[in-house]
């Protein structure tokens, strides 16, 4: 079980400086296609949401769904595509690649999850040969500068809890 002391978590200042890494550096690229970005907790409750000028109505919501799936059954949703998710019996189920489930690795390698990102407005994922960034590529980008983030400051968290 992890300690309460070295509890991982995702700070609404973290999130913000996703959310603004993936759109202002990444995703802007690609003005014709614009995106939404969801960030939200282990219980699946939004810490921000954001969108491009130009995003589809429906793409805000979307991401919110991505990143709650991944909480929900507890995996990219990359791995429901082809799913139906009338089969989960709730509508906030989606089946659409661009949610990904972010864990950390805590004190005896056990995995927590903190959290998940969501991502929406272009395809699920990239084609062969398409150059421009999908939901799901987009979404690892993000969860991989997420880890690169924070990982300097849980892992000195964790040694100073240790080390008393």
């Amino acid at each position: 079980m992890f300690d309460k002391d070295i509890r991982m978590r995702i700070s609404l200042e973290i999130a913000r400086d996703i959310s603004s890494w993936l759109i202002d550096n990444v995703a802007s690229r690609d003005k014709d296609a614009p995106i939404a970005v969801t960030i939200v907790d282990p219980s699946g409750v939004t810490i921000i949401q954001e969108a491009m000028d130009g995003v589809k109505p429906i793409s805000p919501e979307l991401s919110r769904k991505k990143a709650w799936t991944s909480i929900a059954v507890k995996c990219d949703t990359i791995e429901l595509e082809g799913l139906n998710p009338m089969n989960f019996a709730d509508d906030n189920i989606t089946c659409f690649p661009g949610g990904i489930l972010i864990q950390a690795v805590g004190s005896r390698n056990q995995t927590e999850i903190v959290g998940a990102i969501g991502v929406s407005g272009r395809k699920g994922k990239q084609p062969e040969g398409m150059k421009t960034l999908q939901d799901h590529e987009l979404a690892l980008l993000a969860a991989r500068e997420l880890a690169t983030m924070v990982h300097d400051d849980w892992v000195k968290r964790y040694n100073m809890h240790k080390g008393e």
